[in-house]
């Protein structure tokens, strides 16, 4: 009798064998470099990825290209992050009028999703001690967040880790960029009824509150798997929100995906 495992190698070998044309994105030049575009893929090509999927064991994704395409394509979130907006992952667009949205910018990046580093990527670099790898070099490996991704293993896992990313209006990572969490004095609702307020003066962004807490355990995750430090007022913030913002059965169902797709997921959210 055929093993499980052979069973398994021969079919997928049978399946990504065919000589289907291989239409989907293989990556981006796109400057905010967070935006994976919708892939156009065809029946047999679909079958394929499926096997692929299927047969593949949960690992930590090599580059950022794969952790889109699995945030997009395996974790099924149903709502965008920050204004809890419907979303259709496979389009990388979000249902505006239905979370009354009202972007700033009318360009692209108002219409569509993005991957959102909860934790960005200019922290992940900067709050871990000791020399940074948070430095441009155009010669060799390009902007500062493309050489922290060449020559830090660390940084690169970090980057890449499916518990730090989530779809985002595009407008709002724009906006965001790599402001830190913080309240905001007042409620300046710029973008309709979505809870989002940000300060560029003080270089903060306030999210609604039944993130938080989430935020907050991310943030817990990324300090105890990748050994970063955080600032005494922000760690006391984050203590705040995981209070304030329990944990949820939303947020248990997702990490348990996380879990199935990279074979890690955040123990703060599982305990």
């Amino acid at each position: 009798m055929v093993k499980l495992r052979q069973l398994k190698a021969i079919t997928l070998a049978i399946l990504v064998s065919f000589p289907f044309h291989l239409s989907a994105d293989e990556g981006t030049d796109d400057p905010d470099f967070d935006y994976l575009p919708p892939e156009e893929v065809g029946m047999f090509e679909g079958m394929a990825n499926f096997a692929r999927s299927f047969f593949r064991s949960p690992s930590h994704a090599g580059s950022f290209t794969t952790a889109k395409r699995r945030l997009y394509n395996d974790l099924d979130d149903t709502e965008t992050f920050y204004c809890g907006c419907p979303v259709d992952l496979a389009q990388r667009t979000f249902e505006r009028a239905a979370c009354d949205y009202v972007p700033v910018n009318d360009n692209d990046r108002a219409k569509r999703t993005e991957a959102e580093h909860i934790l960005p990527a200019y922290w992940i670099a900067h709050f871990h001690p000791g020399p940074t790898c948070w430095e441009k070099d155009e010669d060799t490996c390009g902007s500062a967040r493309e050489c922290c991704l060449e020559n830090d293993e660390r940084f690169k896992k970090a980057h890449n880790d499916l518990v730090n990313l989530t779809p985002a209006i595009g407008e709002l990572n724009n906006v965001r960029s790599n402001l830190t969490y913080a309240l905001v004095p007042g409620e300046p609702r710029l973008f309709g009824s979505c809870d989002f307020e940000t300060d560029s003066a003080l270089r903060v962004t306030e999210p609604r509150e039944d993130v938080r807490g989430d935020i907050a355990r991310v943030y817990f995750y990324m300090r105890e798997t990748y050994e970063l430090q955080y600032p005494d007022d922000l760690s006391a913030l984050l203590d705040e929100w995981n209070i304030s913002d329990p944990v949820s059965s939303v947020e248990i169902d997702r990490n348990e995906r996380v879990r199935d797709v990279q074979g890690t997921a955040n123990d703060f959210v599982s305990q």
